[in-house]
């Protein structure tokens, strides 16, 4: 139903109805909310007006234009200006077509899709003096030595309706248990399909 443009306006209320009830100062919400381009919308309006009107912090993973580029990232919404992360480990098939001049041809028209941008160079999320890394879905599988410098946090955002009823979502759990006692710190996974979690060091 989440690509079904008919339950969208459902799923926008039911986020916001969510947001305002909870009496947290952060609110992690899943990977791409709703799957489109939502700045610019009442939906986002709505959003930007309870961070201001409750004091509220919303991290949500969404779809991101910048210039002619489309990504797969997130935005953090507080009462400061909104801090974007565009997500640098795209998956092959799902965002990105490997080898497309090749692979573009055996693919049917309708099943045929626009790659997603790598992002570059993300920079770490501030929140009360909380160091945070940003993740999309898969990226939390890798391994979190490489951030630079180590973060407080790490609070990874993801979709795992792709994996239905499978161990897949066990395993993805799993695998950022191993990456946070890398580094030796906590994670977050709030997913729209599955568990999320929250994970100590």
């Amino acid at each position: 139903k989440k690509n079904d443009k008919r339950y969208w306006k459902n799923h926008e209320k039911l986020y916001l109805d969510l947001i305002k009830s909870s009496p947290e100062s952060l609110i992690v919400l899943p990977e791409s909310i709703i799957p489109k381009l939502i700045e610019n919308t009442s939906f986002y309006n709505e959003l930007k007006f309870i961070t201001k009107k409750d004091n509220k912090s919303i991290l949500f993973g969404t779809h991101l234009k910048k210039q002619s580029n489309f990504f797969n990232g997130a935005i953090l919404l507080s009462n400061e200006i909104p801090h974007y992360y565009y997500k640098e480990q795209l998956m092959p098939f799902g965002e990105y077509l490997p080898f497309r001049f090749i692979m573009a041809p055996l693919i049917p028209s309708k099943l045929n899709f626009n790659d997603f941008t790598k992002g570059k160079n993300n920079l770490l999320t501030v929140f009360n003096d909380i160091s945070i890394s940003q993740k999309i879905c898969l990226e939390g599988i890798y391994s979190f030595i490489s951030i630079t410098p180590v973060p407080d946090i790490v609070i990874i955002m993801a979709n795992n309706g792709w994996f239905n009823e499978s161990s897949a979502s066990k395993k993805f759990i799993q695998f950022i248990q191993a990456n946070s006692a890398e580094i030796g710190r906590p994670s977050i996974i709030s997913s729209n399909y599955g568990q999320s979690a929250i994970i100590n060091n």
